[in-house]
């Protein structure tokens, strides 16, 4: 009941208002406790970003020391070696069919030379 008497002041209090900029809207205000408030909020609302990025700074350069100091593989040297690997890889593939077909040629039978009999006396 009381916030019904509150809102019910505060309308007929906007619609009486000498400014017109401030009939029918609320939230337009030209106390000073409620700009200084507003401008409070708009500050903590900057101090809070700012202190986000710092921790966010903070974190990103600890675990770029965490990661460092774990020696692990960069993407780069990665990929370098994925390139190797798959030249390596294709260059076995040829060597196995090279010696498989020098195996498949050496078990070709050969044609027997002709021998001549000696006759023995």
């Amino acid at each position: 009941m009381e916030d019904i008497k509150y809102m019910v002041r505060i309308k007929v209090l906007c619609s009486i208002s000498p400014t017109p900029k401030l009939r029918g809207n609320l939230m337009t205000s030209t106390n000073p406790i409620l700009d200084d408030l507003a401008e409070l909020a708009t500050g903590t609302i900057g101090i809070v970003r700012t202190a986000g990025e710092e921790v966010d700074t903070a974190i990103r350069s600890k675990l770029e020391s965490k990661i460092n100091d774990m020696e692990l593989a960069k993407r780069d040297e990665v990929n370098a070696l994925k390139t190797l690997a798959s030249t390596c890889l294709a260059r076995i593939e040829e060597l196995e069919k090279r010696v498989s077909q020098l195996e498949s040629a050496e078990k070709k039978p050969k044609t027997p030379k002709k021998t001549r009999n000696k006759k023995t006396t």
